[in-house]
């Protein structure tokens, strides 16, 4: 983060190093002026002994003199050094302080942005989070949305089927029915008919019997041959009448039994057709309750754009609003441009 007041080079530690390296300095010219002065007196003592060997000369005199001079000079230059670097440090030292202090406020506002920094991405971390789950939530809705209208669609194509299923079946049944009733009445004609012919079948064995015993009777009663012949072509035509008989009695059983067959085949028939109308009417009746129940289950979206809106309002009074977040939230909320108000934020045309 740029401040503006910071150096142009060497960063906020530059002279921190610099009065390092001037401590160093001073260091090294305190540790030189104690070798200096033992060098001193190792030459002194050196003189002493040479002019104490090779007896004091006026040659020898001066150039102790020198020696001792240049000893002077050097150890005054020495001083004059110490002073100096004293002075150096003493201004560095102030100049260190008081960059020190013009940079307290600089550093005190370099961590504020970074706090503010920091804080406004967890809050922007938060932000994302939350339009994670409200987006999850948002097709969450759309995919029920989406089942429910697929309910709905299919149950106002299926309905119609489903009641011209039920008035064909009820036609069918009606249909049915009216056979049944017929199929009904010709049984009990048929019944009726049979027991008629059983009836008539029982009177025509008796009547043949009676012409057969007629004729043995006859044929040793002494009658004549014509008497005979007559009572037989009356037992041979008792008999045709009989066998007659018979076969309509067996005819009309199997007509019975068929009849029989065939009315028991139509009222299963008909069983099943009410039965099959029932389902289909229940299951017009379930598909109607189902269409009903999504109908009335079907969220309101301008009631979701709002509830998006309110927690975009929410996300935008967390953190500080930089132009991406704007951009961003413009984009989601359909271009319109977040606004500042007393009570936080709200959208254009709100």
């Amino acid at each position: 983060m740029d401040t503006g007041n910071a150096p142009a080079a060497g960063g906020f530690f530059a002279p921190i190093r610099e009065q390092s390296a001037r401590r160093r300095e001073r260091r090294e010219l305190d540790r030189r002026i104690p070798q200096l002065r033992r060098e001193e007196e190792t030459l002194l003592r050196d003189l002493g002994e040479a002019a104490l060997e090779a007896g004091v000369t006026a040659e020898g005199i001066e150039h102790a003199q020198a020696a001792r001079l240049t000893l002077t000079e050097a150890d005054g230059a020495a001083r004059q050094q110490e002073s100096e670097a004293a002075q150096i440090q003493a201004r560095r030292e102030t100049t260190v302080q008081r960059q020190a202090a013009e940079m307290e406020p600089v550093q005190a506002a370099l961590d504020a942005a970074l706090k503010v920094a920091a804080e406004t991405k967890a809050a922007e971390a938060r932000a994302r989070d939350e339009i994670k789950a409200l987006d999850a939530a948002t097709l969450a809705a759309e995919a029920e949305i989406t089942a429910k209208q697929r309910i709905i669609e299919g149950a106002s194509t299926e309905i119609p089927r489903l009641e011209e299923q039920v008035r064909l079946l009820a036609e069918e049944h009606t249909a049915a029915e009216a056979e049944f009733s017929a199929l009904d009445e010709a049984a009990a004609a048929i019944r009726q008919r049979a027991e008629e012919l059983t009836a008539a079948a029982a009177v025509a064995e008796r009547e043949f019997h009676a012409a057969k015993r007629e004729v043995d009777a006859a044929a040793s009663s002494g009658k004549s041959e014509e008497e005979i012949r007559a009572l037989r072509r009356t037992r041979d035509e008792k008999q045709h009448t009989y066998e007659l008989a018979r076969q309509a009695e067996r005819r009309a059983a199997e007509e019975a039994k068929e009849a029989g067959s065939r009315h028991e085949t139509l009222a299963k028939r008909r069983a099943d057709l009410l039965t099959k109308t029932e389902r289909a009417k229940a299951e017009a009746e379930r598909r109607q309750a189902e269409a009903e129940h999504a109908r009335e289950a079907l969220p309101d979206p301008a009631q979701l754009g709002l509830a998006a809106d309110h927690t975009y309002l929410v996300f935008a009074a967390e953190f500080t609003l930089s132009p991406n977040n704007l951009n961003a939230m413009a984009h989601r909320t359909g271009g319109r441009d977040p606004i500042r108000t007393g009570n936080g934020f709200a959208f254009e045309g709100e």
